[in-house]
């Protein structure tokens, strides 16, 4: 009978035991990307003594320019994130290549800072063109690097509402 292959992939290790916000940060000047698969499992990030869970998060390419260039076929890029719940320390690795280096058009994202700064200001009861021409100001941003004001008001509406 012959030898099967050996089905292991092989994960590279960008980041190990990295403090999460700095982690997402990376995460976020990578290509675009989708959360395919979340679980909590047992600790391996941290050295902490004591039983506690990581969240492993397991996301796919999905970018617009390697969806363009597959032809139907998946982007066999990967990305793991393992984060410890404790002490909120994450590695990131990936595996595969992206089918195209280049970076298709995305649409501008509201980053954690502009989330919170919108809160603050939602709070205050101010409407979503007030909370963006802020935004312009507070984050030197331009018209360009400005979310579009379709994305403050769901932000808004999501992140306005009082948490009981």
């Amino acid at each position: 009978m012959p030898s099967t292959p050996n089905k292991r992939h092989v994960w590279t290790v960008l980041v190990r035991a990295y403090p999460a916000d700095d982690g997402n940060m990376l995460i976020e000047a990578m290509k675009p990307s989708k959360i395919t698969k979340s679980q909590l499992t047992a600790c391996n990030v941290c050295n902490l003594a004591v039983p506690h869970k990581m969240r492993v998060r397991e996301r796919r390419c999905r970018d617009k320019a390697c969806k363009e260039v597959s032809a139907g076929k998946p982007c066999a890029w990967y990305c793991k994130t393992p984060e410890c719940q404790k002490l909120h320390l994450m590695t990131v690795a990936e595996r595969g290549e992206h089918l195209t280096p280049r970076r298709g058009v995305e649409p501008v994202r509201m980053t954690a800072a502009m989330k919170a700064f919108a809160t603050d200001l939602a709070a205050q009861g101010l409407k979503p063109s007030r909370i963006r021409n802020g935004m312009m100001t507070r984050f030197s941003l331009d018209h360009e690097t400005l979310p579009s004001l379709q994305v403050v008001q769901r932000g808004r509406k999501a992140l306005g509402r009082p948490r009981n």
